[in-house]
């Protein structure tokens, strides 16, 4: 692990694994990226048990307890990865031999875990209630905690050959745009910037807007800023080709996603 991301630059990936198998299309995507980049991965899940002070229990009984739920659940997630290992033709063990079950809750688990591995990013499946943003639980948590990238594959995987980079200027967007320059490099995928302006209107509303009555000049200076910082942006990073929009940036950012195959973008 440690030579992997010596020599490639990559940390080892981490997968949150879960019972329903909205996890499978992450896991499938973490065993290719993972053969591309030269790193290993993990497939981690957790399994919540009673506290150890659960009253009227016995320590050492609800240890085995916990022993045996650990043990049951490891089963059943051998028996459906090896079925995914078949159905995404990829090698026997490719999954089961890196499947890790732990007692903890698995927001918890996935932050600890990527901290202990010096994981690159930790990819997460889909949310039972499906929709690309609509995070449950566990995505939150990760989120909020995890030290690395997060990578979120909610539906089948495919070859990467378009990367939809967002960049609103700040630094942690601009390093965004350099970590997707350096895996389209690994890929053969070609980046794309977005940058979108929002006018007035876009972020406090057209009531709100035109109650203010902005001053035509003043959104036109803002417009022309925008547009220079962009360009000078541009220079700077070697950036060929972009998109400059005006609207609302998530529905923009989301229309543009159609055409693309993986969305980077940096936190706040």
């Amino acid at each position: 692990m440690e030579s992997a991301r010596q020599g490639q630059g990559w940390g080892s990936l981490l997968v949150g694994i879960d019972e329903r198998g909205l996890s499978d299309d992450a896991a499938h995507a973490a065993a290719r990226m993972a053969r591309i980049l030269g790193t290993e991965f993990e497939l981690a899940h957790g399994v919540q048990v009673p506290p150890v002070l659960w009253l009227g229990i016995d320590r050492e009984e609800l240890s085995r307890m916990h022993a045996a739920t650990v043990d049951a659940v490891r089963t059943d997630l051998t028996e459906h990865l090896a079925g995914c290992e078949r159905r995404f033709e990829l090698r026997p063990g490719e999954l089961t031999g890196r499947l890790r079950v732990y007692a903890e809750s698995s927001g918890r688990l996935l932050a600890d875990r990527a901290r202990e591995l010096g994981a690159a990013v930790v990819f997460l499946g889909r949310h039972r209630r499906a929709g690309l943003l609509d995070f449950g639980n566990t995505a939150r948590a990760v989120l909020q905690q995890v030290p690395c990238g997060v990578w979120v594959q909610p539906g089948p995987y495919a070859p990467i050959e378009t990367i939809l980079v967002p960049i609103d200027l700040s630094d942690k967007s601009l390093a965004a745009l350099e970590s997707a320059r350096g895996l389209a490099a690994r890929l053969g995928a070609r980046v794309e910037v977005a940058y979108v302006y929002a006018p007035p209107e876009a972020v406090y509303g057209q009531r709100v807007a035109a109650t203010v009555g902005w001053p035509k000049a003043s959104v036109d200076a803002m417009r022309d800023r925008a547009r220079s910082e962009l360009d000078r942006a541009a220079d700077e990073h070697g950036i060929e080709h972009r998109h400059r929009l005006e609207g609302r940036p998530a529905e923009e950012i989301l229309r543009l996603s159609a055409d693309h195959d993986l969305v980077v973008m940096g936190t706040q």
